[in-house]
């Protein structure tokens, strides 16, 4: 019987795709700080220059709120609330794959030009793609906690803010849901693995609507409609005014600050859309006030456990790299950036 032999080649692929494998499933200790946990998945140098990095997410930030300035610096609170509009785009799930993830990038920023092409002569848009990494089982386990607790929180939260923590929460898994069965559909030869991560794809941004009066609303339903035409998915599109109280530098602030998150910006699974807590933490916080500290909080071992709410090493490794990748595709460091259209014939440079 002839033996067939292995090269030295063929071994080294192999550990190098079972090292791989490790670290993709490699959790992280409840106690690790965001800084160890991005060296350890990207290394020191590429933990300072992703965006996950507080301090480069910052000083995008910043240069975001810039861009918005230059642009529509000059409107006033009622113009920016007339004219201003909070694009989100839910484009995709992909696999965890840092090509894939880069590929998927650039494809819909490409899409949202070619979709939106004959009405750039009436808006302008500014915006990031971003890469969140989900995880259907994760989502379906804090959506079941979520039903079981709302006793607690009773007599802490409004019943009205108790609704709409769990309906952001059920909100954001019937999407996932939808988008992941609309990728990998559930066959009876091959079930949905609900254990899998994946990768959400969308765009955050800022729209100019140009124009007066019924125009303004006549235009932001056509820009809508152009875009829910090409993404049909439930929730896929969502095209809002911005809010009426706040000052235009104030909601650039706040604005560029979401915008340019470009991914999992705690480094866990997000169960709710935007920021804030879900409604399991909003629990843990009313339990911590009242004094409960987890069943191994005196002996100090929770820190040492397996954060079973934390992406991976590898899902932070392939996070940060695809980010990477996408910042680098200009020489000023925001190829991830969105600006096309038509901008306000009154926007002045911004200074310092």
């Amino acid at each position: 019987m002839e033996q067939k032999t292995v090269s030295i080649q063929d071994l080294r692929k192999r550990s190098a795709k079972n090292f791989a494998r490790l670290r993709q499933a490699t959790s992280f200790k409840v106690g690790d700080w965001k800084r160890t946990r991005l060296e350890r998945a990207l290394g020191k140098r590429l933990a300072k220059g992703t965006l996950l990095d507080d301090a480069k997410h910052q000083e995008h930030t910043e240069l975001m709120v810039r861009r918005f300035q230059k642009q529509w610096g000059s409107l006033t609170k009622d113009e920016a609330t007339k004219h201003l509009r909070f694009l989100t785009i839910l484009d995709r799930l992909v696999e965890v794959d840092v090509e894939s993830m880069v590929w998927a990038g650039e494809h819909l920023l490409v899409w949202i030009t070619h979709v939106l092409n004959t009405e750039l002569r009436n808006i302008g848009i500014i915006g990031c793609v971003e890469m969140e990494i989900v995880n259907l089982s994760h989502n379906e386990k804090k959506a079941m906690e979520s039903t079981k607790i709302t006793h607690t929180l009773r007599g802490s939260l409004a019943a009205s803010s108790l609704s709409t923590l769990g309906e952001n929460d059920q909100r954001k898994l019937n999407v996932l849901r939808a988008m992941r069965d609309h990728v990998a559909p559930s066959t009876l030869f091959r079930p949905t693995d609900n254990t899998k991560s994946w990768v959400l794809i969308h765009f955050h941004g800022l729209v100019h609507l140009s124009g007066t009066g019924d125009d303004i609303d006549a235009l932001h339903e056509r820009v809508a409609k152009k875009l829910r035409r090409h993404w049909k998915l439930p929730y896929a599109v969502e095209l809002k005014k911005t809010f009426e109280k706040q000052s235009a530098r104030t909601k650039f602030a706040a604005i560029a600050d979401y915008v340019t998150k470009c991914g999992n910006e705690r480094l866990r699974y997000e169960t709710r859309f935007g920021r804030g807590m879900s409604l399991v933490e909003v629990e843990q916080r009313a339990l911590w006030k009242r004094g409960y500290r987890g069943i191994d909080a005196q002996d100090g071992e929770e820190s040492a456990m397996e954060d079973s709410v934390g992406l991976t090493v590898g899902e932070v490794e392939a996070l940060g790299k695809a980010i990477d990748r996408l910042m680098k595709r200009n020489h000023r460091g925001d190829g991830y950036v969105l600006q096309i259209g038509r901008f306000s014939s009154r926007s002045r440079k911004y200074s310092r």
